[in-house]
């Protein structure tokens, strides 16, 4: 499971060439090496196995609000999206199967800048189709299954996990 991930909270006129590189260096090449090698390590045991890549909502669609989903973040995440169909495509003939998880908002402990969280949230809840944001648990409960030999047959696939939001 390639899950790491970075967001730097800036409007794209703000945004440095070293902000940039870095979203693009963790979300991107990040998920691309791990894929690499994963894909590696599976092919060399000759048993297939299962490739989870995160994504996020902001990779289907791209928005700024406020500056916490920039367009670097965006793109990374977009980036992934490309990557997760075309590992699929490359890698299925060795059985191995990848897919990409696509989160709305989730409310973990790494949240920084509280007060304006706050308010982020409460707008996400406002604008969720089920009035609430997710948990971890609802993230690790996908990624649990799609690591699982019922899940042998889902590959190339972005789920975007919880609930719509108005306007996505």
């Amino acid at each position: 499971v390639a899950n790491a991930g970075i967001c730097k909270p800036k409007l794209l006129i703000e945004t440095t060439s070293d902000d940039f590189e870095s979203v693009l260096a963790v979300n991107i090449k990040g998920t691309f090496y791990s894929y690499k090698y994963a894909a590696q390590q599976m092919i060399a045991q000759g048993e297939g196995g299962q490739i989870v890549g995160a994504s996020s909502l902001a990779g289907k669609k791209g928005r700024s609000t406020y500056a916490v989903i920039p367009s670097a973040y965006c793109a990374s995440k977009f980036a992934v999206r490309g990557l997760t169909q075309c590992a699929a495509i490359e890698l299925g003939h060795n059985g191995i199967t990848v897919n990409a998880y696509a989160p709305g908002a989730i409310q973990t402990p790494m949240r920084k800048f509280r007060d304006l969280c706050v308010n982020i949230i409460t707008m996400f809840k406002r604008l969720s189709s089920v009035g609430d944001i997710g948990t971890t648990q609802d993230v690790s409960s996908l990624v649990s299954f799609l690591v699982t030999p019922e899940a042998r047959f889902i590959t190339g696939v972005y789920i975007l996990h919880g609930p719509c939001f108005i306007g996505s």
